[in-house]
């Protein structure tokens, strides 16, 4: 499905990343307005909008089993988010911009790279 650029429920500026969940059923969105946006891929309607960043998201991915989002921001930190709920579950910060985020295969582990190295 296609989202209309007149949507009520697009990104208020550009997107970063979107990708598909483990299933293809949902897709995730992210960008420069801070914010991440999960995606019926069925027929295109906003399921959740994930809020709490203060800089724009470079990158999402969902956890193996869906149930979670790992965000990466320039607000220096990575969310954990339960895609049902849309509740940020826990965060990290470090001294300079996340640019990456990756789950082990088994879901309980999960890695995040940064501008300081």
């Amino acid at each position: 499905p296609r989202l209309g650029m007149d949507s009520p429920d697009k990104h208020r500026s550009y997107v970063k990343h979107i990708l598909w969940d483990n299933d293809s059923k949902r897709m995730a969105s992210c960008g420069v307005d801070g914010t991440i946006k999960l995606w019926s891929a069925r027929n295109g309607m906003l399921l959740r909008n994930f809020v709490g960043h203060e800089k724009e998201v470079w990158q999402i991915t969902f956890s193996p089993d869906n149930k979670t989002i790992l965000s990466c921001s320039l607000d220096n930190t990575a969310r954990m988010w339960n895609t049902g709920s849309g509740d940020e579950l826990f965060r990290i910060s470090h001294l300079d911009t996340i640019h990456w985020g990756a789950f082990m295969h088994d879901g309980r582990r999960f890695a995040t790279c940064w501008h300081d190295g």
